[in-house]
Order: C-alpha cells, then sequence, then structure tokens
C-alpha cells in the first residue's frame, strides 16, 4: 500500500507540472464536443427521447470527454514508461510489481476522469440550463465511473501493443468514434429528424 501511495504521489507531483495543460483541455473538451457535435447536429435532430436534442446529449458528453481523457491519460503514461528506456530503468529498480504500477496508472486516470466529468457537468448545465436533481446526476455518475474504469484499462492494453505514433492517433481516433457514434451518446438511436 506505501508502494501504491508513493507512485500516486509521483503522479501527483507529474500533474503539478502540467496543471495548465490539463485545466485548458478540461475546459476546452465539453465546449469543442458542444460546439461541433451537438449544435450542428441539433439542427437535424429536433427531439430525443421526447427531450431537447441538446439537453438529450449532455450526458452523452460527459460520457465522451471524461472516457477518452482516462483512455488518453492511461495510454500515453504507459506507453511511455514502456518506451522510454530512461523511465523504465527507473521503476525496474524499484521494489515495485507491475500490479502495483498499473493499479497507480488506473486510480490516477480514472481520477482525472472524473475532475473531467465534474467540469462537464457544469459546463453542460450552465450551457443547457439542464435540470437534473441529485438522485440522477449520482445514478449517471455511478455509471460514468464504470465507463471510465473500462476506458482505462482499455488504454493500457492498447499502450502495450502498440508504440507507432500513427496507430496511436488512429486508436484515439476510433476510441472517439466508438464512444461518441456507436453507443450512441451524442447520437440517438430512435430520434425525430428534421426535414
Amino acid at each position: 500500500m506505501k508502494e501504491l501511495s508513493t507512485l500516486l504521489y509521483r503522479d501527483w507531483l507529474e500533474f503539478r507540472k502540467k496543471y495548465i495543460s490539463y485545466i485548458l483541455l478540461w475546459f476546452s473538451f465539453p465546449m469543442i464536443l458542444y460546439l461541433f457535435i451537438v449544435i450542428p447536429f441539433s439542427s437535424y435532430i429536433s427531439k430525443a427521447a421526447l427531450m431537447n436534442y441538446k439537453n438529450w446529449a449532455s450526458p452523452g458528453i460527459w460520457i465522451c470527454s471524461s472516457a477518452l481523457l482516462s483512455f488518453m491519460y492511461s495510454y500515453t503514461k504507459l506507453k511511455n514508461l514502456l518506451y522510454n528506456q530512461e523511465n523504465l530503468n527507473k521503476y525496474l529498480k524499484a521494489p515495485l510489481s507491475n500490479g502495483q504500477l498499473l493499479s497507480s496508472l488506473l486510480i490516477f486516470s480514472v481520477i482525472i476522469g472524473i475532475v473531467q466529468l465534474v467540469i462537464s457537468i457544469f459546463i453542460t448545465t450552465g450551457l443547457n440550463n439542464d435540470n437534473f436533481n441529485l438522485l440522477q446526476l449520482l445514478l449517471i455518475s455511478i455509471n460514468i465511473i464504470s465507463i471510465l474504469l473500462f476506458s482505462s484499462i482499455t488504454g493500457l492494453f492498447f499502450s502495450i501493443y502498440i508504440r507507432d505514433d500513427f496507430f496511436s492517433a488512429l486508436i484515439f481516433f476510433m476510441m472517439f468514434t466508438i464512444l461518441a457514434f456507436s453507443f450512441g451518446t451524442l447520437i440517438p438511436m430512435g430520434g425525430s429528424y428534421n426535414k
């Protein structure tokens, strides 16, 4: 347990060096999704599940932004560790197990995703004047945390096998497409479409 807390503290120190970049990413990512996906599709989709499409897409923005950020964090951190010999040698000399290292990356990537989730909730509710009660937000957040765990584990898995930057970009695009469009988070499966 002491080793795991040390690894999490190391991640926290790395985060503190780049906190401005993370803050910019946390605030810009949901707004980019809203601006380039929700607003253009709102002129074609009038209602989804008897709701206004902009209000309906808010949880989709929460899911996409937080899950994709968790995926990206776990993927890039483990990839940089595995393929940077200097960093890898430090960890090989330390009394750490692979499970502790992967657990610390998994926990911190989920924390990054949860912070993204909270910021996304504030941004989208401010843009749409959404009215979610506390129970609805709690249920949605519990479901999203399970998606964050899945996305982080998927990022760790892909980082072991994919080294090339071109394929890394392809994996990010594929993950975004799956989260945004295949699961119906931003595009409703059965909605009323404007002609």
